[in-house]
């Protein structure tokens, strides 16, 4: 029974330790969020853009990981900066990237909605990130 309990404790710490050394190892050498798809507003001030993030670490453990995904509204519409985030993992989609692609956004007088093609919608409201906060 000492012999279980000690070969699953070492089990479990060699896990943690890669895990832990590769997560490291991935957030020192992690590349620059890229965007995926950006819609600007009618008069060029705003935009809002879908950007591919890190990777959720969360799952490790149980033998996966996901790509994590935000949405960002506004000026800097390159690569996004100052302005409002929402942090957005879709799960049940095969080609996530594609999704965001086919997706619309209407811009409107109380901020901006992005729509996606399965129907869902996310209102951002203008005071999240027009001007200062």
């Amino acid at each position: 029974m000492k012999l279980r309990t000690a070969i699953a404790f070492i089990s479990l710490l060699l896990i943690l330790t890669t895990c832990s050394t590769g997560l490291l190892l991935r957030q020192l050498t992690q590349p620059a969020d890229r965007v995926i798809q950006t819609w600007k507003r009618p008069d060029g001030a705003y935009c809002l853009s879908v950007v591919a993030g890190d990777t959720d670490w969360r799952s490790i453990l149980l033998g996966s990981t996901r790509q994590r995904y935000y949405i960002y509204a506004g000026r800097d519409c390159g690569q996004p900066g100052y302005g409002h985030f929402v942090d957005f993992t879709p799960g049940g989609y095969l080609d996530t990237e594609d999704l965001f692609k086919s997706s619309t956004v209407d811009w409107g007088s109380n901020g901006v909605t992005f729509v996606f093609p399965v129907g869902h919608r996310l209102f951002i409201p203008k005071d999240a990130y027009e001007g200062g906060r």
